[in-house]
């Protein structure tokens, strides 16, 4: 299966638990990552999250964060046509634009599944048709354990 996790998701394993779902996807991104290469998963990663992951001001979280990122397989750089595409996706389902780059590299890189822990996200996603599955990390590996994948 081939996965893309966006930024945030590679974030989340360095926020406060707060809540329930934090500490479950928490728990599902570091599971995904480090079972990625047992489950045969690829990674698949992008110029974005690098650019994204080095504007993180924390020195220390910056570092951590770059950490998890060494397991992607693969890496996608966006180019014109991706901005133009990320562009039309912005435009139809009313998203940032970096969160459209995030679908188009996704999309050019072949993605199964797309994670992020983005809720806005994942429910502008639905109005859009996409050639993976959108969801967030934690009901991914729910899905994923439960078999229904």
């Amino acid at each position: 299966m081939r996965i893309y996790l966006d930024t945030c998701c590679y974030n989340r394993p360095f926020d406060a638990e707060n809540s329930e779902p934090v500490r479950l996807e928490k728990q599902a991104v570091i599971s995904i990552l480090k079972d990625a290469h047992k489950n045969g998963d690829i990674i698949i990663g992008s110029d974005i999250i690098k650019m994204e992951l080095s504007g993180i001001n924390d020195i220390l979280k910056r570092n951590l964060v770059s950490l998890l990122y060494v397991n992607v397989d693969e890496e996608i750089n966006h180019n014109e046509s991706a901005k133009i595409k990320a562009n039309s996706i912005r435009s139809a389902a009313n998203v940032k634009y970096k969160d459209s780059l995030h679908i188009t590299l996704a999309e050019e890189g072949k993605a199964d599944i797309f994670l992020t822990t983005d809720y806005r996200l994942i429910k502008a996603c639905k109005n859009l048709s996409l050639k993976f599955r959108v969801f967030n990390p934690a009901d991914f590996m729910n899905l994923r354990n439960g078999g229904s994948l």
